[in-house]
């Protein structure tokens, strides 16, 4: 994960990555005013006040996000990060650039306010539970096939007995013959 702070002035981002201390300048191809008014409408759109969605979010203090909705600065990575692992149907680059959607899913109810609020752990239990189900199923199929082995297995020992007395019956009648 990205960690570092960001200086602000509109239209640019400057990154200092914690790793390696080098700058990285972003064009942001909006103002800031516009940054925050997408803010203040994902905040809302997801049933929250900025007290509450800070503690949605794990804060214990909401100023960070009180600037950000008053256009002051934009938020973090670190802030988009908390986002984005809380409300995973949040679209970053909707909030960051304005391009796309608010969420990534179309199944969102916006008129009743009822927002999918799945957290990451619980998506990635969902991903745990299927990928369980699929290896259960897997493993049932190579029980199934390791049966079926051996019965051809046993098939072929059959069948190379019989082939051996043939043989062997073959060889008699020959000695007799001869």
């Amino acid at each position: 994960m990205f960690r570092g702070y960001i200086e602000t002035t509109p239209q640019i981002y400057k990154v200092v990555c914690n790793y390696t201390k080098k700058k990285v300048i972003i064009f942001m191809p909006s103002t800031n005013n516009s940054v925050s008014e997408r803010f203040d409408a994902l905040v809302k759109a997801l049933g929250h006040n900025i007290s509450s969605f800070a503690r949605a979010l794990g804060y214990e203090r909401s100023d960070k996000l009180y600037n950000i909705q008053k256009g002051k600065y934009y938020p973090s990575f670190e802030i988009l990060d908390d986002i984005t692992k809380n409300f995973v149907s949040v679209n970053a680059d909707w909030l960051i650039t304005g391009r796309g959607d608010m969420f990534l899913t179309s199944n969102q109810n916006m008129e009743s306010g009822d927002v999918e609020k799945k957290s990451i752990e619980e998506h990635l239990l969902e991903l745990i539970k299927e990928k369980d189900a699929k290896i259960e199923e897997q493993a049932k199929q190579i029980g199934r096939l390791e049966a079926e082995n051996e019965i051809l297995k046993a098939e072929n020992n059959i069948l190379k007995k019989d082939a051996r007395s043939t043989d062997a019956g073959d060889a008699t009648s020959v000695a007799a013959v001869g």
